[in-house]
């Protein structure tokens, strides 16, 4: 078993066997049960290759916290009787199981972004209530579900906002309010998007105005400026986000003299080459 963060090591548990049917609950920050890795399971069963799943004791029950595929597996063989091995936790919190499950799964099946996201809220990592915080703070909610917008308002792009968010300086936070002083909260704004604009911004931290920024953006739908962003990462290569931020570039410059940004190859994302100069006055 692999070495769990600090905060857990001193949790007791306990190795032991367990009927199938006993383990009764799925905690609420699992993953949505996968149907085709179920199937894997089933398909080349064996028990020489069953692990221990890991479960965490309550008052109400056992709940699975790491082997739902491979429990849901055992099921569906007729092994509901059967006794499966076990690590037993006695005594987490929610908090605690939740970071547990990010821990078992970093070099197994890795969660995904949103579920990783999820999972660590529900243990107050720093960084992920920071996110949360400047989402809101834009308008916006993260949508931490399975599908696209749950009604309006809405984030899904979660693997986005927590690069993005590493990139410092504010960037997230400047990114996300320009998204919704162009075009407003109710419509959910692509990765693409998002990552294009918080490419721009990142170039041009102290040299653009938000005002100009937003003015010129609500000249075209946000549809358009990732079609356009999509042309030119097709004509020069590189990333669609560049070509998206590229394109952003040419909006701002149109119809500009004297607070004209610098071409995009003169800048270098998350600090520039040279002296950045200062803030571009508003037009």
């Amino acid at each position: 078993m692999r070495v769990l963060a600090a905060a857990l090591e001193s949790v007791p548990y306990t190795f032991d066997e367990l009927p199938l049917h006993e383990l009764t609950g799925i905690a609420g920050y699992q993953r949505q049960l996968d149907e085709y890795w179920v199937q894997c399971i089933v398909r080349d069963f064996a028990w020489s290759r069953f692990k221990p799943v890991t479960v965490s004791w309550r008052d109400d029950g056992f709940f699975i916290i790491d082997g739902q595929h491979r429990v849901e597996a055992a099921r569906r063989l007729g092994y509901g009787k059967w006794k499966i091995p076990v690590v037993v936790y006695i005594g987490l919190t929610e908090g605690q199981e939740a970071k547990l499950f990010v821990e078992l799964n970093r070099d197994q099946k890795r969660p995904n972004k949103r579920q990783e996201l999820s999972a660590a809220l529900a243990y107050n990592d720093p960084e992920a209530v920071a996110i949360k915080q400047i989402v809101e703070g834009c308008g916006y909610r993260l949508n931490l579900g399975t599908g696209r917008n749950v009604g309006g308002r809405t984030i899904g792009s979660v693997g986005t906002l927590m690069m993005i968010h590493s990139w410092g300086a504010g960037t997230l936070q400047r990114t996300l309010q320009a998204l919704a002083d162009a075009y407003g909260v109710n419509a959910e704004p692509s990765g693409q998007m998002i990552h294009g604009l918080a490419s721009f911004i990142s170039r041009y931290r102290t040299l653009y105005d938000h005002d100009v920024l937003v003015r010129k953006m609500r000249d075209e739908t946000a549809a358009a400026v990732e079609a356009q962003g999509t042309s030119i990462k097709r004509m020069f290569g590189g990333t669609v986000w560049d070509g998206t931020g590229r394109y952003i570039l040419k909006l701002y410059n149109t119809k500009l003299r004297t607070t004209r940004l610098p071409e995009w190859n003169e800048m270098r994302q998350r600090g520039s080459g040279r002296k950045a100069g200062v803030k571009a006055r508003r037009e």
